[in-house]
């Protein structure tokens, strides 16, 4: 059994990211016994991102009160966290960044070592083409997440051809990103992926 939270950082909750989020946590599911946590970023409520306040430093946490508190405390008590973004203009949206600046208080006082080492996740960036610029925001994404001391599993890039396709309609699409998913529906260690998937 694993804890897995997914952190979906798409405004619009039906759009390609809640899709690609939604089939791998549908193959994570199959008949295990997982606990699955979903959250809709652009439902939350914000304070704002980190005010670089350290007060963290002493309280071992973020000490911001908002929407944003039950979600780092998910991460933290993760197995597997599913990071998911579509791509604004070559950047990841505000609501994601904002979970990414937050989480900064889990790295330890002298911050060479995270309280979240040993982690795995997984990236999905949606974009509106499978150009360089989707595949150098995966990029960026891995390292901040590995800098966090996650170890990445899977990454993978949806494109919706500039709103010509949907992801929900691709069924090619869903039945990768669910194998994705699906590697965690069991006890067996799951397979460490290097390259990017295009779904």
């Amino acid at each position: 059994m694993s804890k897995i939270v997914a952190v979906m950082g798409s405004p619009n909750s039906f759009g390609n990211t809640a899709g690609v989020v939604d089939a791998v946590l549908d193959g994570a599911m199959g008949l295990s016994t997982n606990i699955i946590k979903l959250y809709h970023l652009g439902k939350l409520n914000y304070v704002h991102g980190c005010t670089h306040c350290l007060r963290c430093c002493e309280a071992k946490k973020c000490v911001q009160v908002d929407d944003l508190g039950p979600v780092l405390l998910d991460i933290h008590s993760a197995d597997v966290v599913i990071f998911a973004t579509p791509m604004y203009f070559n950047m990841p949206t505000a609501q994601f960044k904002m979970v990414f600046d937050r989480m900064y208080a889990d790295m330890s006082v002298d911050r060479s070592v995270s309280k979240l080492a040993g982690k795995k996740a997984i990236i999905a960036v949606t974009c509106g083409q499978n150009d360089e610029n989707a595949f150098h925001m995966v990029d960026l994404l891995s390292k901040a997440i590995e800098a966090f001391g996650f170890e990445i599993t899977d990454r993978m890039v949806f494109s919706d051809d500039c709103g010509h396709r949907k992801f929900s309609a691709d069924k090619g699409a869903y039945s990768k990103a669910r194998e994705i998913g699906a590697q965690y529906s069991t006890n067996a260690k799951p397979v460490v992926h290097d390259e990017t998937l295009v779904l």
